[in-house]
């Protein structure tokens, strides 16, 4: 895939999907790759949604590490010590239409310097795992918008939290490529009936 305009970035992603044949699991790898004259700014977020059967009433939302609300007041409604936000909540009013909560979370690596984060429904014994490194994706976001009928979380790892290209630059945490170099990026997701697939 390309991304690429006269006088502006000439970005290249090369995605490989595999898997082992009799393993619960699929790998995407990617590579992206500055195909222009000059240095190009980048930020890579994979926005990975989920919904029912997995994400349902009662469905944990795992990962280890700190999370901060976003900061709008629709955030700040979930994303605060009150509330239980690493469990999904039943169909909300205040999430018809556009609304939703997002936080910010700072994942713990383990000793490897991967991040695993994931749902665990237990009325089902239903879980998925993602897998990948921190180095490589040093941010997770994690988006709900629990409406009627539009009931759907969504975990979200990447190499800055969506806050857009303008604000990164300005906290000096924008990416840049050089011409000609690249940017790897590994996801592993993992299928399995129970919540010790999270170890």
């Amino acid at each position: 895939m390309k991304e690429s305009r006269l006088f502006g970035p000439n970005l290249e992603l090369r995605r490989t999907i595999s898997g082992t044949l009799g393993q619960p699991a699929i790998r995407i790898q990617d590579v992206v790759t500055n195909r222009g004259n000059t240095p190009a700014d980048h930020m890579m977020l994979y926005h990975c949604n989920f919904g029912w059967p997995l994400v349902d009433e009662g469905t944990d939302i795992i990962w280890k590490g700190t999370c901060v609300s976003r900061g709008l007041d629709m955030d700040n409604r979930l994303f605060n010590s009150k509330h239980n936000y690493r469990k999904c909540l039943g169909p909300q009013e205040a999430h018809r239409g556009s609304g939703e909560s997002c936080g910010f979370i700072d994942v713990a690596a383990d000793r490897k310097g991967l991040c695993m984060v994931g749902l665990y429904n237990p009325k089902i014994n239903l879980a998925l795992a993602m897998r990948y490194s921190k180095k490589q994706l040093p941010c997770l976001t994690n988006w709900q918008h629990w409406g009627v009928g539009d009931y759907v979380t969504a975990l979200e790892p990447g190499t800055n939290p969506p806050i857009g290209q303008g604000v990164a630059r300005k906290q000096k945490k924008l990416i840049s490529i050089a011409p000609g170099k690249s940017k790897n990026y590994d996801l592993e997701f993992t299928v399995g009936q129970t919540r010790k697939i999270f170890g």
